[in-house]
C-alpha cells in the first residue's frame, strides 16, 4: 500500500462547466431584484397617481375655466337694451344672491328688428309662464312686461325651481351631468333664457335651458358663487341680509364671480380635486362703477305754479320726470319730485325729460355743474293743459267693431300722437295712456302684417283741459297680395333689368297704405323685395305708391316710386324693379380749416372775360370756400375742369387773404363791369375787425380778368353791432337796381344778434349804406329767401336763430314798402337753429322750411315745418339726425320732381367726425333718417354743401343728357386741415 505523503498541498476545487450558481449566490441576486423591482414600482405607482392628480387638476380646471368665461360674458351685456324710460325704469340685475343671478340684457336676438316689430322673445311677461322662483310674486316681480327686447338671462343651480338648491336638484332631468359622476359635490349650473312670445306663443315666457358645468355648490367653506359690491362700499354684500333688496340692485357696481369646479375621480388620496377660478365683471352697462370718493347731485323737479322759476312752499314735486346727469346716469324722479346722484368728482350736465303732462319752465333748460362738494339743482315745470287718453287696440276677431266677446288685446303695438315725434307702446290689456294737448288729437296705432282696421284709425277726439277720455281701435286680419322686384345697378342707365345687372343689398323698400300705416321691406342679397299689401283690386279704387330709398353710396336712375299699384288676393305683382347708379365720389385732403361754401353754384365764366367772347367759355359752375384760420384766412376760388376729372384741381385756383375768419359766402352779379351784367363777385362775412366784418370781391373791372376776384377786397364794410357775420343772402334786385345783400350777425353779447339789410342805387359802380336794421333776435345762424307766403309780392326772409346753449328760433320776414316786416316766428325750447332750407316737401305747391338743429353735444335734429296757407305752419315733424346738424341743400335726386335734402353732420361739437346725407322724400314727407351719399368715403364735419350740374360744360362739346345734380363742399379734418369733395354722377 502505497501512502500519501502529509507535505503535498492539494490540489485546488474546480467547478464543472455545467454545474449552477451557489444558494448563496442566488439569494444575493434575488435581494438585489428584488429591490430593484420595488424602485421601479414606486416609480410607476407614483408617476400614475401624479397623472391622476394632474389629470383631475386640469378636467377641473378646464371646467372652471369654460364655465367662468361664459357667465362673465353674459354679466358683460347686463343692461344692454333695456327699458330705462318706464316709470320704474327695467333693470340691469333683476336678482341676485349668493348662487343665483338673473339679469335683463337684450341679446337674443340682436338687433331687434324695428320698433314696433321687436325680435322674439320679447321681454319678460310677469304674469305668462313659466317664471323663475326670485320673480314669482316677490319684491323682485317686475311691475310689467318691459316694453323692449330685453329678455331675463337667469344662472342658477335651482333646477326644480323651488328656491332652494339641494340633492333633489339633482334629481332634475337636466342634471344628467351632475347625476352620472360618483364625485357627490358636483351640481349643474345651467343657464335659462325668460322672455314673453317665446316660440310666436303670447305668454309664453320660454325659460329655455342650458346645462353650462358643474360646479362645486356655494357655502360653508365653499366661496359664494357672487359676491356684490354696492356704491360706495369696498366691502361685498354680506349675504346674511338676504338677497340685494330690489330697490337696491341699482346701486350694484360690481360683481366678483367664483367658480369651484371638482374632479370627476378621486385622487390617490381618496379625495376629490378642487380648482378655484376668480374674475370680477366691473362693466354693467346700467350701473356707474365707482371705486373712490364720490359726491352728491340732488334735487327736485316741481309744478311752478307761480312761474317765478323758485321752488316756493305749497309747490309740489312732479312724479316721474326723467333726470340724467352726465349724458349716461338716469333715474326718475319720486313721488316727490326728487332725484339723487352720487358722481365722482367733474363737471357734469344735469338735464331732464318732464313726464307728458308737464313741460320745461327752467331756463336754460339745463344746468352744468362741477362737484364736489354736492350741488342742488331744481328743475321748474309747469302743467300742461291738456288731460289723458285711454286707447284700447285690440284684435276684432268677430268684426264687431267694438271690444268684447271673443276679441284679443293688441300687445306691444306702436300707437303715435300724429303732429309730434311721440310714440308709445300697448300694455298687456292692449291700452296705452297718451297725454293730449287741448284741441284736436289723432292716435295712430301701427298695423301689424296682414291686418286691418275694423274701427276709423287714427282715433280723434277733443281734448279739454284736464279730461280724461276713452277710445278704442280695432283690427283683424285681411286677405292679401304681395308686390316683389329687384333694386339693381343700372349700368346702362336704360331703366330696365338686363342680364348682368346686380342686384343691391339693403335698399329699403316701402309703402304707405291709406290709413298712413308704414309696410317695408330691405332687398336681400339678390337685390330682391316683397311687400305684403292688403288687396285693393277690386274695388280698383285707391292705388298704392311703392317707393324705395337707396341704400348708402347710391342713388336713383330713374324715379323712386312706382305709382298706381294695384294688389289681388294671393297673386303677386312682379318686376316692380328700381334702377340705381352711383356717385363718382372726389375726396381731396387740403391743409385748409375749412369754414364756409357758397350756398349756391356759379360761373365765373373764365375764358371769356368781356362777358361776349363765349369761344371758348365752358360756362360750368365753379364755386368759391372760406376758411377759418383768423388773420391767416382766405376766400378760394375753385374752377371747374369740365370735361376733365376729377373735375376740381387739388388745392384752389385763387387764394386771395381775409382779414378774418371767414363765416359766410355769397355770389352774386353787384357790379355791371367792363362787360355788363354776367360775371358774379363775392360777398364773405367774417368775424369782427374795426376795418370790417363783411367785404364784397368785384370781379369784372380788369382788362383780361378771367373770372379772378381781385387780391385784396373791394370793399369792406362793418355791421353796427361790432358782431360776427354769420349769414349772407342777396335779395333780386329791381329793374335798373343792384341786388341788395342782407347780413346775419352773432352779437358781442352771446345769444343776441342782428340783420342788417344793406342797399345800393348804382348798379355800374355800387357802394352799399345801411337801409335797416333788425335787432333784439338770437344769434343769426342762417338766411334763405323764398317764396313762403303767396300773398305778398316777391319772396319772404326766413331766418334761424340760436338763443341759448341748445334754444333757438325761426323767424319770417315779409318786405313791406321797402321795409323787412316779421309775418311768423316760433321758438325752439330744445333745439339750436344751425341751417336752414326752403323747398316743398310734401309737393303740395307750398314752399315749407327744414330745419337743422343742434339739441346737445353730440345730438341734433332735422325739423319740417310744413306750410298750411300763407306763412301758418303745421306743427313741426321732428326726426333725429345722425349727428349735429351743419349744412343743409336740397336738389331732385329721386327723380319724381321734389326736392331731396341733402344733410352734413358732425358727430360732437369737439371733434371732426361726420358725413354728408341724402334724406329721400320721395313720399311726401320728411323720412326718419337719410342715406350716406358718398357710401362711407366721407366722414368728417362737414362745413359747407353747394348743389348744382358740376358734369356740364359747352366746351368742348355739351355732353348730352339727362342732366343730372351733382354735389361738392368741404369739410374739417381736424383744426388745421380739411376736405374738398365732389359727388358727380
Amino acid at each position: 500500500m502505497t501512502m500519501r505523503p502529509t507535505n503535498v498541498t492539494p490540489a485546488p476545487c474546480r467547478r464543472h462547466p455545467h454545474h449552477g450558481f451557489s444558494l448563496m449566490e442566488l439569494m444575493i441576486t434575488l435581494l438585489i431584484f428584488t429591490f430593484l423591482a420595488g424602485a421601479v414600482i414606486t416609480v410607476l405607482v407614483v408617476s400614475s397617481k401624479q397623472k391622476s392628480a394632474t389629470s383631475n387638476e386640469v378636467g377641473a380646471t378646464q371646467m372652471a375655466r369654460t364655465t367662468v368665461d361664459m357667465l362673465t360674458r353674459d354679466l358683460r351685456t347686463a343692461g344692454f337694451g333695456i327699458d330705462n324710460t318706464y316709470t320704474t325704469p327695467q333693470p340691469a340685475v333683476a336678482y341676485v344672491d349668493s348662487q343665483e343671478i338673473i339679469i335683463n340684457s337684450n341679446v337674443t336676438p340682436y338687433p331687434d328688428t324695428s320698433t314696433t316689430a321687436r325680435g322674439i322673445p320679447l321681454a319678460y311677461n310677469p304674469t305668462g309662464s313659466p317664471k323663475p322662483k326670485p320673480l314669482n310674486g316677490t319684491a323682485w316681480t317686475p311691475p310689467i312686461r318691459y316694453r323692449t327686447g330685453a329678455e331675463c338671462v337667469r344662472w342658477t343651480l335651482d333646477l326644480n325651481n323651488d328656491g332652494q338648491v339641494n340633492a333633489t336638484d339633482l334629481s332634475a332631468s337636466d342634471a344628467t351631468d351632475a347625476a352620472r359622476t360618483s364625485n357627490p359635490d358636483d351640481y349643474e349650473l345651467c343657464r335659462e333664457v325668460y322672455g314673453d312670445s317665446t316660440g310666436g306663443s303670447q305668454g309664453n315666457n320660454g325659460g329655455t335651458r342650458e346645462r353650462i358645468g358643474l360646479i362645486k355648490k356655494p357655502g360653508g367653506s365653499n366661496p359664494p358663487l357672487f359676491r356684490v359690491y354696492m356704491q360706495g362700499s369696498s366691502t361685498p354684500w354680506n349675504w346674511a341680509n338676504g338677497p340685494v333688496p330690489a330697490n337696491k340692485l341699482q346701486e350694484i357696481v360690481r360683481i366678483e364671480v367664483n367658480i369651484v369646479s371638482t374632479s370627476p375621480t378621486k385622487n390617490f388620496m381618496g379625495q376629490y380635486t378642487d380648482r378655484r377660478i376668480t374674475t370680477t365683471v366691473n362693466e354693467l352697462r346700467n350701473s356707474p362703477n365707482f371705486s373712490f370718493i364720490t359726491y352728491n347731485i340732488s334735487g327736485f323737479v316741481y309744478n311752478d305754479l307761480n312761474k317765478n322759476r323758485v321752488k316756493d312752499g305749497g309747490e309740489v314735486g312732479v312724479a316721474g320726470a326723467a333726470v340724467t346727469v352726465g349724458g349716461y346716469l338716469s333715474m326718475t324722479t319720486s313721488a316727490t319730485g326728487g332725484f339723487s346722484f352720487d358722481v365722482p368728482a367733474g363737471t357734469y350736465s344735469v338735464t331732464q325729460d318732464p313726464p307728458a303732462n308737464f313741460g320745461i319752465f327752467t331756463s336754460p333748460d339745463s344746468f352744468n355743474v362741477t362737484v364736489g362738494p354736492n350741488i342742488t339743482c331744481n328743475f321748474a315745470d309747469t302743467a300742461r293743459a291738456g288731460g289723458w287718453v285711454n286707447l284700447t287696440v285690440y284684435n276684432d276677431v268677430d268684426k264687431s267693431r267694438s271690444y268684447g266677446g271673443s276679441d284679443k288685446a293688441m300687445v306691444d303695438l306702436a300707437v303715435t300722437l300724429m303732429g309730434t315725434n311721440e310714440v308709445y307702446n300697448t300694455d298687456n290689456n292692449g291700452v296705452v295712456s297718451v297725454f293730449c294737448p287741448v284741441g284736436t288729437y289723432k292716435l295712430s296705432a301701427a298695423l301689424p302684417d296682414s291686418f286691418v282696421f275694423s274701427t276709423t284709425n287714427p282715433a280723434t277726439g277733443t281734448m279739454t283741459n284736464g279730461a280724461t277720455q276713452t277710445k278704442q281701435t280695432g283690427m283683424y286680419i285681411f286677405d292679401s297680395g304681395n308686390v316683389a322686384g329687384t333694386v339693381f345697378v343700372d349700368t346702362d342707365a336704360d331703366g330696365v333689368l338686363d342680364v348682368g345687372e346686380n342686384g343691391i343689398q339693403g335698399a329699403y323698400v316701402y309703402c304707405y297704405l291709406p290709413d298712413s300705416t308704414l309696410i317695408y321691406s330691405y332687398t336681400d342679397g339678390n337685390g330682391a323685395y316683397a311687400l305684403k299689401l292688403p288687396t285693393n283690386d277690386p274695388p280698383k279704387t285707391t292705388p298704392y305708391n311703392v317707393v324705395c330709398d337707396p341704400p348708402d353710396g347710391y342713388t336713383s336712375q330713374s324715379a323712386l316710386s312706382i305709382p298706381t299699384v294695384y294688389v289681388q288676393t294671393n297673386k303677386t305683382l312682379s318686376n316692380q324693379n328700381f334702377a340705381m347708379s352711383k356717385f363718382n365720389v372726389w375726396v381731396q385732403d387740403v391743409p385748409e380749416a375749412f369754414s364756409a361754401v357758397t350756398a349756391i353754384a356759379t360761373d365765373f365764366i373764365e375764358n371769356d372775360w368781356t362777358g361776349v367772347q363765349s369761344k371758348h367759355a365752358r360756362k360750368d359752375l365753379d364755386f368759391v370756400t372760406g376758411t377759418d384760420e383768423g388773420a391767416l384766412s382766405n376766400v378760394q376760388q375753385w374752377f371747374n375742369q369740365y370735361d376733365k376729372t376729377p373735375i376740381l384741381h387739388n388745392s384752389p385756383d385763387i387764394n386771395r387773404s381775409a382779414v378774418n375768419s371767414v363765416y359766410a359766402l355769397a355770389a352774386d352779379t353787384l357790379d355791371a363791369g367792363v362787360g355788363g351784367v354776367s360775371r358774379p363777385d363775392v360777398i364773405a362775412g367774417m368775424r369782427y375787425r374795426a376795418s370790417g366784418n363783411w367785404t364784397i370781391w368785384f370781379s369784372q373791372n380788369t382788362s383780361g380778368n378771367e373770372g379772378f376776384i381781385p387780391t385784396t377786397a373791394s370793399q369792406s364794410y362793418l355791421t353796427a353791432d361790432n358782431g360776427d357775420v354769420t349769414a349772407i343772402v342777396t335779395v333780386p334786385p329791381a329793374v335798373g337796381a343792384s341786388a341788395d345783400i342782407i347780413v346775419g350777425t352773432k352779437s358781442p353779447t352771446s345769444g343776441n344778434g342782428t340783420i342788417e339789410i344793406w342797399r345800393t342805387s348804382s348798379h355800374s359802380s355800387p357802394s352799399y349804406t345801411r337801409a335797416q336794421t333788425i335787432s333784439g333776435i338770437g344769434e343769426v345762424t342762417a338766411l334763405a329767401l323764398g317764396d313762403l307766403n303767396t300773398t305778398v309780392t316777391g319772396p319772404e326772409l326766413a331766418v334761424g336763430t340760436l338763443t341759448g346753449y341748445y334754444t333757438g328760433e325761426l323767424r319770417v320776414y315779409k318786405l313791406v314798402s321797402g321795409t323787412w316786416t316779421l309775418d311768423w316766428s316760433t321758438t325752439l325750447g330744445a333745439d339750436a337753429v344751425t341751417c336752414l332750407t326752403i323747398t316743398d316737401v310734401n309737393d303740395d305747391n307750398k314752399k315749407d322750411l327744414v330745419v337743422g338743429t343742434q339739441s346737445s353735444h353730440t345730438t341734433g335734429h332735422l325739423i319740417w315745418y310744413e306750410r298750411n296757407a300763407n306763412t301758418n305752419f303745421k306743427t313741426p315733424v321732428t326726426r333725429n339726425a345722425s349727428g349735429i346738424v351743419t349744412a343743409l341743400n336740397k336738389s331732385d335726386y329721386g327723380a319724381d320732381g321734389i326736392d331731396d335734402i341733402i344733410v352734413g353732420w358732425r358727430g360732437s361739437d369737439i371733434l371732426f367726425t361726420g358725413g354728408l346725407e341724402i334724406w329721400y322724400t320721395t313720399a311726401k314727407t320728411l323720412p326718419t333718417s337719410g342715406q350716406d351719399a358718398s357710401g362711407g368715403k366721407i366722414t368728417n364735419w362737414i362745413t359747407g354743401i353747394d348743389i348744382g350740374n358740376y358734369n356740364y360744360g359747352v366746351w368742348p362739346s355739351t355732353p348730352s343728357s339727362p342732366y343730372y345734380m351733382d354735389i361738392a363742399g368741404v369739410a374739417r379734418k381736424d383744426s388745421k386741415n380739411g376736405k374738398v369733395f365732389t359727388l358727380v354722377r
